[in-house]
């Protein structure tokens, strides 16, 4: 599937752009966002191929979520959408790399050749996945639905049974423990046999290791035994999911800590099951190399911490992703956990925080109404206003002159 993003806080220039990139041709899924918190949260969701967002977002300059876009998605193809033709804002999209720039109200055509131009070369420079004949289970070694609860899993001696029982080649003293589960796979009757592809690369793209292949919980296991480090295991495995991304396949790895004499196969096996556990922590098409420390994290400290930075980051342009980046989590789990503590939003209580600041402005300041705006990153000033009053009841003006 070629997937398209439409960022704009206008319902009908939205509806106007979707029905333009309906008729680029077959394989075309449209998604929808109004700010850049929910683009943020479908890029996170979906595997988006081209982004077409507005120059002026209510709660972002389309270039500062252009940004974070090309740093977090490089890849990612996207046009700026603006109704100022001026030179200053065609500079400043290109500037922050976008694929292209289009005046409003949206030329049909103009869009429509663009759009079809790179779904063509989308689907051009695919790399095909040529699925094995094989099953995935005449890859596994056996299947870890026991849980290891027979061989002994608190006794660490034990992993010699393990090797002995299964007839393995070789013991579990160095190497790395790997869980790998793939998404948005639409044939459901060709899913085990994309799971033999991923097997198949794998022992290509590891040739020279001894691996084994397990089955848990609907993620291909798998135990690499041999001299590894983060680099290597990062780079291997992202080639392998930039073939499954460009198929519109989402891929997460999760690798647990490297095992070796000190830190032996029940541990790792351990860490690799909690982080199954807490996968929505790191998202999905992620590739996630254990520190062993994720299990000291507590959901009020995660919290507690991101709201100090909000505080602090007041005056700044940051998003959802930017402080999760800063806790070293995923966005999403960011925002379940700050639901669940705070009651609100994140988004709310960034909100919040502005709105108390402005508040303040107002009462201590002889700022302008449009300089606390853009201080405070509104860069509407009417949209400012409106939210003002949805807080006070009042425009920030009537509120400033009730207080003098």
């Amino acid at each position: 599937m070629f997937n398209i993003l439409v960022v704009d806080d206008d319902v009908n220039i939205r509806a106007h752009v979707r029905s333009i990139c309906k008729r680029a041709g077959d394989g075309v899924a449209i998604y929808e966002a109004v700010d850049s918190q929910e683009a943020l949260t479908q890029l996170e969701e979906h595997i988006i191929q081209l982004c077409i967002m507005d120059l002026h977002l209510p709660d972002m300059l389309g270039t500062d979520l252009l940004k974070i876009v090309k740093q977090q998605y490089g890849g990612l193809k996207v046009i700026m959408l603006s109704g100022d033709s001026s030179f200053d804002a065609v500079r400043q999209s290109f500037m922050y790399n976008a694929d292209d720039y289009i005046e409003k109200p949206v030329d049909e055509m103009s869009l429509l050749q663009k759009v079809y131009e790179m779904r063509e070369k989308y689907f051009l420079g695919l790399k095909t996945i040529e699925l094995p004949k094989k099953s995935i289970s005449e890859y596994l070694s056996f299947s870890l639905n026991e849980n290891f609860s027979a061989l002994g899993r608190d006794n660490d001696d034990r992993y010699e049974l393990l090797r002995d029982r299964y007839d393995l080649s070789f013991d579990y003293t160095g190497g790395a423990i790997c869980a790998i589960e793939l998404g948005g796979l639409d044939d459901a009757a060709n899913t085990e046999y994309y799971y033999s592809y991923l097997a198949e690369r794998i022992k290509r793209d590891f040739s020279g290791f001894a691996i084994v292949f397990m089955f848990f919980g609907g993620r291909l296991t798998t135990v690499i035994n041999g001299t590894l480090n983060e680099e290597l295991l990062r780079s291997r495995f992202g080639e392998i999911k930039s073939i499954f991304n460009e198929n519109g396949i989402s891929m997460s790895v999760f690798v647990s800590e490297r095992f070796n004499g000190k830190v032996w196969f029940f541990p790792a096996y351990r860490t690799l099951l909690d982080m199954i556990r807490n996968a929505e922590m790191y998202g999905k098409n992620e590739i996630v190399v254990s520190s062993g420390g994720e299990s000291n994290r507590t959901q009020v400290a995660l919290v507690q911490r991101a709201k100090r930075y909000i505080q602090e980051m007041v005056y700044e342009s940051f998003s959802l992703v930017n402080v999760a980046e800063y806790l070293g989590i995923h966005p999403n789990y960011l925002s379940k956990v700050f639901k669940q503590a705070e009651g609100i939003a994140f988004t709310d209580f960034v909100c919040d925080c502005k709105m108390q600041e402005a508040k303040r402005l107002l009462l201590e300041t002889n700022l302008k109404i449009y300089a606390i705006a853009e201080k405070l990153h509104y860069y509407d000033t009417g949209y400012f206003i409106r939210i003002f009053k949805k807080y006070y009841g009042v425009s920030p003006n009537q509120f400033r002159q009730s207080s003098e």
